[in-house]
């Protein structure tokens, strides 16, 4: 709830109390009164405060909680990496495709890499009426 709206809520409450407390209890002083209201007004500022606390401290969980589930995520992601460099078939693997070295008893096939081939351009040829013009010049 906005603090605005609080405040008018707040205010109306207070202003309901207020009426209340001198209308039901006129027999009492007029101290006794004005302490009760004191009391009504800061125990229910401090309760709204409370509210507004407890309304930024749920942010801030929610906000923290969803930064460690990324944080977890990048952990998971962190350790797979970490176990794929250290498998020793995967290490194998990197080396030889690195070094280009074969086991064995295995045959490698090598595919030359694709040039792009040359094309000559053809200029496009004058229109009629240019070719003429150009001639008698």
């Amino acid at each position: 709830m906005p603090k605005s709206v609080s405040f008018v809520v707040f205010v109306v409450f207070i202003v309901f109390v207020v009426f209340v407390v001198f209308d039901y209890h006129s027999s009492m002083s007029f101290l006794k009164n004005l302490f009760l209201v004191f009391l009504i007004i800061f125990l229910s500022s401090s309760l709204i405060r409370n509210i507004f606390d407890y309304q930024k401290k749920m942010e801030f969980y929610k906000k923290y909680q969803e930064e460690l589930r990324q944080e977890k995520k990048k952990k998971l992601t962190l350790q797979t990496e970490i176990l794929k460099k250290t498998d020793p078939f995967e290490l194998e693997k990197t080396i030889r495709d690195k070094l280009n070295l074969s086991q064995p008893g295995e045959l490698s096939v090598i595919l030359p890499e694709k040039t792009p081939t040359p094309t000559q351009i053809t200029p496009t040829p004058l229109p009629n009426w240019q070719q003429w013009l150009n001639l008698f010049h």
